[in-house]
């Protein structure tokens, strides 16, 4: 089912701007923090400083591993954009002492100061549901059953629906959610794990769950940012995902950092929607970085080079959202160490596609010839770098495909 939606009264127009002036995010009654689609609406008056008040309770802290269950069809480049994120959140760039802009890494950072103590995140295990077992509509209740079978010890669970796929409450309230759900079969009474769903909005409501890649429903209507993996549902999903796994590590079981009723919490991230540079304000996302090349938008980088936009994260040192700022010098070939994964130029693809293994190169350098036709981009040369080209698509992914739920 697609969600559609007609051109809005007045009183929608109001009653949308009262709900995004109060709040930023919701919650059901079972206590499942969702992302809601409107960026939050700030008032003229003088604000209050932020402050998200701990309860007290229990804390993701020390080293955890995402289970992915990819629901729907993904392509292998849609996976990589998010699992490159994912495993950036605790992986250093190597810069050889250069500046470099803002890191994925360094975003995740700032979770360290929530209660003192690092979240080290790297991807699992991996499961492709490319057959519908469920069918392509979805409750709640679906989610937390494709979320609950497996280990869960030190492990958060993160069920992604495709482009094609609809769940109830998505776009109409929500683009997505993290709560936590009991174990049947464990022997501790009330032991609970955490799970995050987020949906691919390309085709149902980008302009409310991938904005700002795409024009808003509502609003300014403002020139969309290019998205820098060049996929507006994927792009807008990393922005989701941030959300959420900050939000999880940071308040698992609703008594952790949040403001407001539980039923309702602004979390690390849900409380500075719509922000991702300075200067922010609603309708506009601030100041980013732009690619000299493809006019993408982004604010941070993860490994392989990878480019990323991330929303403004709440730093309870100093009570305020902060966003990734710094205009620093764009990555080329020559911050990159041998740790780095190598070129992999348009000629040696163009060879690979006609079936020639072996590639002739210069007798002067032994690089490979330049094609004419072909679309490059040089990034300089450096330790383990060679000419121009363009970085080597990751690694495949070890994942398992799954035909019906056991």
């Amino acid at each position: 089912m697609v969600i559609r939606f007609k051109l809005p009264t007045m009183g929608t127009i109001l009653l949308v701007l009262l709900v995004g002036l109060f709040s930023a995010g919701t919650a059901s009654a079972d206590g499942i923090a969702h992302i809601h689609p409107h960026p939050r609406m700030l008032s003229l008056v003088q604000q209050q400083p932020l402050v998200l008040e701990y309860h007290n309770g229990a804390l993701l802290k020390g080293n955890y591993s995402l289970t992915l269950l990819w629901y729907g069809s993904f392509s292998p480049a849609q996976r990589a954009i998010i699992v490159d994120f994912f495993n950036s959140l605790s992986t250093p760039i190597p810069t050889a002492g250069k500046k470099v802009p803002p890191t994925v890494a360094s975003w995740w950072r700032t979770t360290e100061s929530y209660k003192s103590g690092a979240t080290a995140i790297s991807v699992g295990r991996q499961v492709l549901m490319d057959r519908y077992p469920l069918g392509k509509t979805l409750t709640p209740r679906n989610i937390r059953l494709l979320a609950t079978p497996g280990r869960h010890k030190n492990i958060i669970t993160v069920v992604l629906t495709a482009a094609d796929v609809s769940v109830e409450g998505f776009c109409m309230s929500s683009c997505g959610s993290h709560g936590s759900a009991r174990l049947p079969w464990s022997k501790t009474r009330g032991a609970r794990f955490p799970y995050i769903w987020v949906g691919n909005s390309a085709t149902q409501c980008p302009g409310q769950c991938a904005w700002p890649f795409h024009r808003p429903i509502y609003g300014p209507q403002s020139p969309p940012l290019v998205a820098p993996n060049r996929d507006v549902g994927i792009d807008g999903m990393v922005i989701n995902l941030a959300t959420l796994v900050a939000g999880t590590v940071t308040n698992p079981y609703d008594q952790g950092f949040f403001q407001g009723p539980k039923e309702a919490p602004l979390e690390a991230v849900s409380a500075c929607t719509g922000m991702f540079g300075s200067g922010a304000f609603p309708g506009y996302p601030g100041n980013v970085l732009t690619d000299p090349v493809t006019k993408a938008s982004y604010n941070a980088v993860g490994i392989r080079l990878r480019k990323y936009l991330l929303p403004a994260m709440w730093n309870p040192k100093t009570s305020q959202c902060a966003t990734l700022g710094g205009a620093h010098l764009l990555i080329r070939g020559e911050l990159c160490e041998a740790s780095w994964p190598r070129l992999e130029s348009e000629t040696d693809q163009a060879l690979k596609r006609k079936g020639q293994h072996t590639l002739k190169r210069d007798a002067k350098d032994g690089s490979v010839p330049r094609p004419k036709t072909a679309r490059t981009r040089e990034y300089g040369k450096g330790e383990g770098v060679r000419g121009i080209g363009r970085w080597a698509p990751s690694p495949s992914m070890a994942v398992e495909p799954v035909g019906h739920l056991t």
